[in-house]
């Protein structure tokens, strides 16, 4: 990417930090009790909502419902919790 000029030798994009978005959305943010995936009293920054950790967030949510539907479009039943499955099976009967 840097031979391409995408990108320059010293761009902070060349660096992965899988803390990066986190650390820039909740207060107080400890990388270790967040890697647990349940965290409670977890205080947002004023700015949360216009985050870019929060706008990834809602993508994949719209993203993960619409692949569950797509599956059994395709009839491929994947227990989720993003499509009530019973309530399809209920309709196609």
């Amino acid at each position: 990417m840097i031979n391409e000029e995408l990108f320059e030798e010293n761009d902070e994009f060349l660096d992965y930090d899988e803390n990066l978005w986190l650390e820039g959305v909740f207060q107080y943010f400890i990388s270790e009790d967040f890697n647990d995936r349940i965290v409670k009293e977890v205080y947002l920054e004023e700015d949360f909502l216009d985050s870019k950790w929060y706008k990834y967030y809602q993508g994949t949510q719209w993203y993960k419902k619409l692949f569950f539907e797509s599956a059994l479009d395709n009839d491929l039943v994947i227990p989720n919790e993003y499509v009530d499955i019973a309530e399809i099976i209920r309709e196609e009967r």
